[in-house]
């Protein structure tokens, strides 16, 4: 479903001009969605986009939570959101850089109730452009579902939003 979603807002001439990150975005939802397993409901915490050193900004933050947004958009995912995940981890004592180790992760998915799948976000700057990676683990398993990345021009926008609000690594925010 998703796939046939990201394949509309590509075509469509209001893809062409809505911001070209939140159609990035899209896109990244649409090629998560067929890494999950299939045939029944998956409930699934994104995090935050962080860059290689686990810094967070107003971007990445505005990011995870469209990518939530349109991931939500699918009968099958059930995507926590932001502000029960923050709450989540406020009660455990635990940061979002912590939910990358597997016994955190299994604490965390426990308080949660059916929390089965971790999407793992990157941000990397590659000069004109954003590259925007997930990678989907199985919180039970730790294994890797798959990877998938897209990338965003570096506007203007963009550039601000980076600079804006940056949270150093582990944030809670």
């Amino acid at each position: 479903m998703l796939a046939t979603i990201g394949a509309i807002l590509v075509t469509s001439p209001e893809a062409r001009a809505a911001d070209p990150w939140a159609l990035a975005v899209a896109q990244l939802a649409a090629q998560i969605e067929p890494l999950t397993p299939q045939g029944r409901q998956v409930t699934l915490a994104v995090l935050d986009f962080t860059d290689r050193d686990g810094v967070s900004s107003e971007f990445g933050r505005l990011a995870a939570a469209r990518l939530i947004l349109v991931l939500g958009q699918s009968l099958r995912l059930l995507p926590i959101e932001r502000r029960s995940f923050s709450e989540y981890l406020k009660q455990l004592g635990l940061t979002r850089s912590d939910l990358l180790d597997p016994d955190n992760a299994r604490r965390f998915a426990h308080e949660v109730g059916g929390l089965e799948l971790l999407v793992v976000t990157g941000l990397s700057d590659l000069g004109d452009q954003v590259g925007l990676d997930a990678r989907v683990v199985h919180i039970g398993t730790n294994e890797s579902l798959g990877v998938t990345s897209v990338r965003v021009p570096k506007d203007t926008k963009v550039r601000r939003l980076l600079e804006a609000g940056r949270d150093g690594p582990g944030g809670t925010r």
